[in-house]
């Protein structure tokens, strides 16, 4: 989903992977994108707040982290 563009408001799946293989999936469900973030460092990558229904918070994750709801 690298090309896809995300937008306030879009239903997203969001993954939590375990910080030493980011390829295993710790936790998982269904989220509402609320705002995008640009660090001051250019090389940073771009950060997600996400609602998280299962877990009724807030998080933020990366674009690794997350994905558009298949339509």
């Amino acid at each position: 989903m690298l090309n896809k563009k995300f937008k306030i408001g879009d239903m997203i799946r969001w993954y939590v992977s375990y910080a030493d293989d980011p390829d295993l999936i710790r936790d998982g469900g269904l989220g509402l994108l609320l705002c995008t973030r640009q660090p001051a460092l250019e090389a940073a990558p771009k950060l997600f707040d996400v609602y998280r229904f299962k877990n009724n918070d807030i998080i933020t994750l990366t674009m690794r982290d997350i994905e558009h709801i298949k339509e």
